[in-house]
């Protein structure tokens, strides 16, 4: 059976990496990653941080994407590479609520996800009625 990327023999008990890859799914109901990005800027779609750092690791479904404000990073938790990594102290990647579901792998790093979603519903949030 497969337990979060670990192949575990039920005979025996012992577990094992999978060494099966897993595919980027893109972005969820076949958007553009410009779309997307609206979407959430619009209020339409909805942000979380992720929870699941492992969704980073080498051969999974976040690891080599970029930062979808192409801000020129990527995401990954390689130590020899120059990755965006939700490991490390202070960073915090923003997806979809898809990518859970396997389904999405649009995501933002943080200083992207204040610029552009965050900062968005403040500036709405500290308008003035007349």
């Amino acid at each position: 059976s497969d337990r979060g990327g670990l192949l575990v023999n039920r005979a025996t008990g012992h577990a094992r990496e999978s060494r099966q890859l897993v595919t980027t799914p893109g972005c969820c109901g076949g958007q553009s990653l410009a779309e997307h990005l609206a979407s959430c800027e619009a209020g339409s779609t909805s942000l979380t941080p992720l929870d699941d750092a492992w969704r980073c690791d080498k051969g999974r479904e976040l690891f080599g994407v970029n930062c979808a404000n192409n801000c020129g990073l990527s995401f990954g938790n390689d130590r020899e590479g120059n990755s965006y990594s939700a490991r490390s102290k202070g960073n915090t990647i923003f997806v979809c609520l898809n990518v859970s579901r396997g389904v999405c792998s649009f995501a933002l790093c943080k200083k992207c996800y204040v610029e552009k979603i965050d900062g968005v519903s403040t500036r709405r949030g500290r308008r003035s009625r007349k």
